[in-house]
């Protein structure tokens, strides 16, 4: 999986989470989340496959780091950051 699927499968798990109405549901999307934010944060070391020319990403389209993905997923990361 390159990093264009990792942060999009990631944002989509940081919205289902936002917009999850029970606290089970909220949970388990965050988590899922978090553990994209760690694939992006380790995707050097993982081994996994980089973007190929013809698949690279728009300029802008990724400008998230994995770390301020977290802060938005953690509350307590997102008050310590200010």
């Amino acid at each position: 999986m390159d990093l264009k699927e990792l942060y999009l499968r990631q944002r989509v798990a940081a919205a289902s989470a936002a917009a999850a109405t029970s606290p089970q549901a909220k949970l388990s999307h965050r988590e899922l989340a978090a553990n994209y934010a760690d694939r992006i944060e380790n995707y050097d070391a993982s081994g996994e496959e980089r973007y190929s020319s013809s698949h690279s990403p728009q300029p802008g389209a990724v400008d998230e780091d994995a770390s301020s993905l977290r802060a938005l997923l953690d509350p307590k990361l997102a008050t310590a950051s200010r």
